[in-house]
């Protein structure tokens, strides 16, 4: 028994010494958080950042890194992630500004995003296709939501805004036609032309007594609002 005993101690020794050596990329992608190797990037020598081009690693969940070969990632591109059916969660880096048309699209089993407080620029269907993702939240602090942000997002239900916005941008919403209320913050100035065209699901809005500038056609097709 004593020698089992030790042969269990020794065995148990080195499996610890092992997991020591393992690089802490390794031990974190265990995590969600995705090894650098898993990304395809270009770096922009005149702006200094990094636009993320695609994703080979097979992780669920990932949680993009702010830095790529030791500059700051700004951009994801077109389609960079579409298809990626393994996708369940996805965090996206403070300091990311613009997502490209199609980003995320047909991600079918995408459940989770999030919306970073950085984010200036959002092309069209960047969520189209994602049939499990249900909800997003939108954080505080931010001011304005970007145009087209979750334009073809057609099985979105439910987008919590926070107070601190002021401006919806055109397009915004364009076809999400699963959503059946949303409630505007008191806060808001400015809802952006087209900006809820087609959200046939859409059966009830209050605007805000502040609300100054409505574009044009930003319910158009909201055949079902009260």
């Amino acid at each position: 028994m004593e020698g089992i005993g030790k042969r269990l101690l020794s065995i148990l020794l080195a499996c610890a010494m092992l997991t020591a050596n393992l690089p802490a990329q390794a031990l974190a992608a265990e995590n969600g958080v995705c090894n650098e190797e898993d990304y395809a990037y270009t770096i922009d020598e005149k702006t200094q950042s990094v636009t993320i081009t695609g994703y080979t690693g097979g992780d669920q969940e990932i949680i993009l890194p702010e830095e790529l070969g030791g500059y700051p990632v700004k951009v994801i591109k077109n389609r960079a992630f579409a298809g990626i059916v393994i996708l369940k969660s996805v965090e996206l880096p403070e300091g990311l500004t613009t997502i490209g048309y199609s980003a995320f699209s047909g991600c079918t089993n995408l459940e989770s995003i999030n919306y970073p407080k950085s984010l200036e620029s959002m092309e069209w269907d960047i969520f189209r296709g994602c049939v499990n993702l249900k909800s997003i939240t939108v954080p505080e602090g931010v001011t304005t939501l970007a145009g087209h942000a979750f334009r073809g997002a057609d099985y979105l239900e439910e987008v919590s805004l926070p107070e601190s916005l002021t401006t919806i941008g055109q397009r915004a919403f364009e076809g999400c036609k699963k959503i059946k209320e949303i409630e505007l913050p008191d806060g808001l100035t400015k809802i952006g032309h087209q900006a809820f065209i087609d959200c046939t699901g859409l059966t009830e809005v209050e605007l805000p007594e502040g609300l100054t500038t409505i574009g044009y056609s930003a319910f158009s097709g909201c055949t079902n609002l009260e």
